[in-house]
């Protein structure tokens, strides 16, 4: 449940006037994710467009924020995001701004139905996988074994607990769930930058012609082999019903390593569904026990396919 632009403290809307250099006279209101808070394109007086976002400082997002804000700062200029422009507290408040990258292209979040969005996401995981952190600060970003670890216990929370209506494939294999899932931090290993949260919303599309995508929200970067970031980003796609073809050609991954991550992402999103809704995020449980069963799917096909 999103914030209105309009609805932000007069302190907030003044220091972000200050801060991009000029009031803004429209604002577009943005709908959709999890996060709650403020997010909105902002027409501003001087002819310029900025992209805001923001939360109460007491939000249970505002630790993300601060992550983002700190990566922002130190993002090489070639990176496939967004610019941050700047950050501050005020009235209560954490707000970031960045640039608009539909400023002057038009677009929109990817439509990964159309052929050419399908195409630029496919050419934004490769260059994420071709790019490089600055070796001053890139020690500090964590391995995606450790940004994405818990993916490797939420069967342990399930077995313990086990939820009413567990998928009865999944409740007959809770051990071998269990191990399983700790089974693809190895294979993941890497130095290329993981953004491990990507998804259509996470991901915007700009051009008519010739497309370029944009990652946006860098609230957990992490270090890694690119098929990760690829795979989440599969599991999250609405249109597919199967591991996609342009996924296994893309990418040689050890299939213990792939089935792994496929059960670490099942178990945690089994695990998260069960607990209650936030409320800024009332259809958040809905998402994620659609996310646990999509990839349970996947997974009990592999185990098929290689005789388990």
């Amino acid at each position: 449940m999103r914030v209105e632009y309009r609805s932000l403290p007069p302190e907030v809307r003044a220091a972000a006037a200050s801060r991009s250099g000029a009031a803004a006279v429209s604002a577009e209101d943005r709908a959709g994710g999890f996060s709650g808070g403020v997010a909105a394109r902002l027409a501003l007086a001087d002819g310029r467009r900025v992209f805001l976002k923001g939360c109460p400082e007491d939000h249970p997002i505002a630790a993300q924020y601060d992550v983002e804000a700190w990566f922002g700062t130190r993002m090489p200029d070639a990176f496939p995001a967004p610019r941050l422009l700047a950050s501050f507290d005020a009235a209560g408040w954490f707000v970031l701004l960045f640039e608009d990258v539909f400023a002057d292209v038009p677009g929109g979040e990817a439509d990964l139905s159309d052929p050419a969005d399908l195409a630029a996401c496919r050419d934004l995981l490769t260059r994420l996988a071709s790019a490089e952190y600055p070796a001053a600060w890139s020690a500090r970003i964590p391995p995606a074994g450790v940004a994405l670890g818990h993916l490797a216990s939420g069967w342990a929370r399930v077995a313990a607990e086990p939820p009413p209506g567990l998928d009865p494939w999944a409740a007959g294999r809770l051990g071998e769930l269990r191990a399983l899932e700790r089974r693809w931090a190895s294979a993941a290993e890497g130095e290329g930058p993981l953004h491990t949260d990507l998804h259509p919303g996470n991901v915007l599309v700009r051009g008519r012609a010739a497309r370029e995508a944009v990652a946006v929200d860098w609230t957990r970067p992490a270090r890694g082999a690119a098929w990760v970031d690829a795979l989440l980003f599969c599991l999250r796609d609405p249109g597919v019903t199967a591991l996609p073809e342009w996924f296994l050609s893309d990418y040689d991954v050890p299939h213990e390593a792939l089935c792994g991550l496929l059960a670490g992402a099942a178990g945690h999103w089994t695990d998260a569904a069960r607990l209650a809704a936030p409320p800024y995020a009332p259809g958040l449980r809905a998402y994620e026990a659609a996310r646990a069963a999509k990839a349970l799917v996947w997974l009990r096909r592999a185990r098929e396919d290689d005789g388990s």
